[in-house]
């Protein structure tokens, strides 16, 4: 054999390695953030904002699962509204969740049925008036 044919064979299977590579990335499930990511980014200093009042606030909330259930321990400073909740889990859109509830001392949210994983609560309420949001990370 050749230094032609060697070339020849190397670059065939270089071009089945590429193909066989790009066709497994594009059978990959993505799931983006969020569908209107542009818009969310847009309205960032908002968020920005309501970070800054909880931290000015005060008092911390405090979020933790345990047998199951993920519990919120909630000051009395953060009580003035309902608080909107969002539980997201950047590896499945479909296990994300979404709640609202009436702000109490401690609150006890079922998280059993979700899958094990990475996720990320978000809580928005009212705090003196103005807008505040909580952030942490969780896993379980």
């Amino acid at each position: 054999m050749n230094w032609g044919k060697g070339l020849i064979i190397g670059m065939v299977c270089f071009m089945g390695f590429i193909i066989t590579l790009v066709t497994i990335m594009m059978n990959q499930k993505i799931d983006l953030v969020t569908d209107n990511y542009y818009l969310k980014e847009l309205e960032y200093n908002k968020t920005y904002d309501a970070l800054s009042n909880y931290q000015n606030a005060g008092a911390t909330i405090n979020a933790h699962v345990e047998n199951g259930l993920l519990v919120l321990e909630i000051p009395e400073i953060f009580r003035e509204d309902s608080i909107r909740g969002y539980l997201f889990c950047p590896g499945d859109m479909e296990s994300d969740l979404s709640w609202s509830f009436k702000a109490a001392d401690k609150v006890q949210l079922p998280v059993k049925q979700l899958p094990k994983g990475h996720y990320e609560l978000t809580l928005t309420g009212k705090c003196k008036g103005h807008t505040f949001e909580y952030q942490q990370r969780l896993a379980w």
